[in-house]
């Protein structure tokens, strides 16, 4: 984990995935669909993140979880180019 922050996707954080700084080297980690995180990998990321859901929408499945936060890394990296 030297220089690296590990990044839990979870659901009921209280952290907004919009909110966080993507600059550092970061590992993320996505937890099962209907489960979450398990509790010895919770206690190992640095921070957990969710991704602010529009009304109605409970929950999105493991892929899209991840693909919505690549996106948003992959995103503010660019950004931070420009």
């Amino acid at each position: 984990q030297a220089g690296w922050w590990v990044v839990g996707r979870e659901g009921e954080a209280a952290q907004s995935l919009w909110e966080y700084d993507f600059s550092a080297p970061t590992v993320l980690v996505v937890g099962a669909e209907a489960r979450g995180l398990h509790a010895l990998i919770r206690q190992r990321c640095d921070v957990r993140l969710r991704i602010p859901l529009a009304a109605g929408v409970d929950s999105l499945n493991a892929a899209t979880a991840a693909a919505v936060a690549l996106f948003e890394v992959a995103r503010q990296r660019a950004a931070a180019k420009n």
